[in-house]
């Protein structure tokens, strides 16, 4: 109830840029280091934050096609948020039960092509999804503002 999963049922991040990333380019199955910049959104609430990740790229061969046609980009990432910074109050009678603190982890898989073929735009955006479905031009959207 507190968190009012009725009301807000999801939490989003959305990417808007990558910084201080630990190699220029990504050689198949090497792990890349980067800073995710992006609004995290909870509870009504959305701030911008910047979080720690791991992206590993695999070039496509007989083995990633399994997972997904196309070159595949593997992201990782965990970082904290207070609850209190996105309007969350925890109820009296679960203080000290609940931390205030709660680490957020994310997975996922993008690829260069889409089910249907070719991707138009040459990436998909995960972080753009709309109704379960890939908005593959939003990363073009966002260059533009």
């Amino acid at each position: 109830m507190w968190l009012n999963a009725g009301k807000y049922p999801y939490a989003e991040f959305q990417l808007t840029g990558i910084k201080n990333s630990s190699s220029t380019k990504l050689d198949d199955g090497q792990k890349v280091y980067v800073t995710l910049l992006g609004k995290f959104s909870v509870h009504g609430v959305t701030k911008d934050i910047e979080v720690p990740a791991e992206f590993r790229y695999f070039k496509e061969s007989e083995k990633t096609k399994a997972k997904a046609p196309g070159n595949l980009l593997v992201a990782n990432a965990n970082f904290n948020i207070k609850l209190s910074d996105y309007g969350v109050k925890i109820p009296d009678m679960v203080v000290g039960k609940v931390n205030e603190e709660v680490q957020i982890t994310t997975n996922f898989v993008a690829s260069d092509k889409n089910a249907s073929g070719d991707n138009p735009c040459g990436v998909c955006n995960p972080c753009a999804m709309k109704d379960g479905k890939c908005n593959t031009c939003a990363m073009k959207d966002m260059k533009k503002g």
